[in-house]
């Protein structure tokens, strides 16, 4: 690994406390875990439709799959043509 890992949480900090994010140094003893709300402009959706800019892990449920998808879960062996569900990077 190339950079460091977290070895215990210490807890929430007040918002006010938190530093300039740019002023925190690689190896520095203690890290944040940063929470944002992310708002991206319109026009940009198109461009990142491939690569979302903030995955999380999530259970997909089967209505959430296109008809492109849910023609391919019918078609495969896998899961005996039923949809499996399971954490995806979405």
């Amino acid at each position: 690994m190339t950079q460091y890992m977290p070895t215990e949480i210490l807890g929430k900090v007040d918002l006010k406390e938190v530093p300039d994010i740019q002023s925190i140094a690689p190896d520095a003893d203690i890290g944040y875990t940063l929470e944002v709300d992310l708002e991206v402009p319109v026009h940009l959706h198109d461009y990142f439709a491939d690569y979302p800019l903030a995955p999380e892990k999530q259970i997909v449920p089967e209505n959430w799959l296109s008809p492109y998808n849910a023609k391919l879960v019918q078609d495969k062996e896998v899961g005996g043509g039923k949809y499996v569900t399971g954490e995806k990077l979405v």
